[in-house]
């Protein structure tokens, strides 16, 4: 450092370096850890609507049925503006 630096520039040159780079680890480490959680959570919701939905499926004359009542399949949905669609695809035994 030269000598025609203040105190006051050494001092946030010292604290705000690493107070900078703290906060920036801080940022990284939480946005991963909670996209990590949030994640899991949705798979979760997704995988007990799926299970739900299994439980429900038969056949008759090998047709496809689903035994759900219809206040049944709302609790399938999301609350709110965004809608949750389901796909159920059939594999046949080769």
């Amino acid at each position: 450092m030269n000598k025609s630096q203040s105190i006051r520039s050494r001092l946030l040159i010292w604290i705000g370096v690493p107070f900078t780079a703290l906060a920036v680890l801080a940022l990284v480490s939480s946005h991963l850890l909670l996209s990590r959680q949030i994640n899991e959570t949705f798979d979760n919701m997704l995988l007990n609507a799926a299970q739900r939905l299994e439980r429900r499926l038969y056949t008759v004359n090998n047709d496809l049925r689903i035994n759900m009542h219809y206040f049944s399949v709302s609790t399938l949905g999301s609350r709110g503006e965004g809608k949750i669609f389901y796909r159920l695809n059939t594999h046949k035994a080769a």
